[in-house]
């Protein structure tokens, strides 16, 4: 079923936003344990180990912001893989109508929008527009109503004064209520999907707690980059290049430095 692959696309990017602690804070582990051998080394002096450690966070912060951008792009990828499936299921699932009801359907809906703009108050206006949401029978018929609803309150809420507030909240019931009117059981769960899929993509990917703990190891610019990682490597993409494992000469030659500091 297609529903069952939009809920295993959201719940893999749920995982992989809770591994996102849990990655970070080994990350951390590891960078503290080197600043420790840093610091620890007797034959450095104050001066080599202050500069070692912030060589030390410049190459950990390059490792950080290239993790967490193959994790990003995973997590969204995701998100929109789910979003695009929810978006096909509701698009699928909306029914088809007769075209005869359909027509007078349409019809009868024009006439209730002139019946709006003429009542003599907004709190009739509303009443119009509830008795004619009432008579919405079918899926496909509240659908049409769905697309048109935002346009149709317009009036209503223009006039409605101190009764504004109480008026919007009244109608955006009116709203949901029509929203789940004109979509089957499994069409209303694609759309609650597609929603937390495009809320989930405004959101920040990491925790306020990882935020905070970026800021205090690594820094400003690790900090800076790190729920938008691409944009770092467009500003320096000369820290693209592939990691290794073995020191390079620049970090050899810096221990040796540190000990004559």
């Amino acid at each position: 079923m297609k529903i069952e692959k939009v809920r295993e696309l959201v719940t893999k990017s749920q995982q992989l936003q809770d591994d996102s602690t849990r990655m970070y804070r080994l990350f951390q582990d590891d960078l503290k344990r080197e600043q420790a051998e840093i610091k620890n080394n007797e034959e450095y002096s104050s001066k080599g180990k202050q500069k070692l450690v912030e060589s030390l966070k410049s190459r950990k912060t390059i490792e950080f912001l290239k993790g967490s951008r193959e994790m990003q792009m995973a997590y969204r990828n995701s998100l929109k893989d789910a979003k695009k499936e929810a978006e096909s299921i509701i698009y699928a699932k909306t029914p088809q109508v007769d075209s005869d009801k359909l027509e007078r359907f349409k019809n009868r809906f024009k006439e209730v929008k002139t019946e709006i703009l003429l009542a003599p108050s907004s709190r009739r206006g509303k009443e119009i527009l509830q008795e004619f949401l009432g008579s919405v029978d079918e899926r496909g018929l509240a659908a049409v109503v769905k697309e048109e609803f935002g346009d149709i309150i317009q009036p209503i809420l223009a006039g409605a004064g101190a009764d504004a507030p109480k008026f919007r909240h009244d109608l955006a019931k009116s709203f949901e209520d029509i929203k789940t009117r004109s979509l089957d059981p499994e069409a209303i769960e694609a759309m609650r999907l597609a929603e937390y899929a495009e809320a989930a993509l405004s959101a920040k990917f990491y925790s306020p707690l990882v935020e905070e703990n970026v800021q205090q190891n690594l820094g400003k610019l690790a900090h800076m980059y790190m729920h938008n990682p691409d944009e770092y490597f467009e500003t320096f993409p000369e820290d693209e290049k592939p990691e290794s494992n073995l020191k390079t000469v620049e970090e050899i030659l810096a221990e040796e430095d540190a000990k004559k500091l």
